[in-house]
């Protein structure tokens, strides 16, 4: 079974990654993002929800990994 959650892992880390890179770069694209207020597009908000549902699944991964359950 660790064997198994190791190789989930090392793929969830991978979907995190790229998730996170599309984000960086769709957030580059936009004029002003270093601003404070930047008008959150649908494409944005989408690729944000992909980022934090790739970070849950390395969460919920590493705890199952330290033996803290599902």
């Amino acid at each position: 079974m660790p064997y198994d959650l190791n190789i989930r892992m090392f793929a969830a880390r991978g979907v995190l990654g790229g998730a996170r890179d599309r984000l960086d770069a769709a957030l580059a694209a936009i004029p002003g993002a270093e601003q404070d207020a930047v008008m959150a597009t649908p494409r944005l908000l989408s690729l944000l929800l992909r980022a934090v549902e790739a970070r849950r699944e390395v969460d919920r991964l590493e705890a199952l990994l330290a033996g803290g359950g599902s």
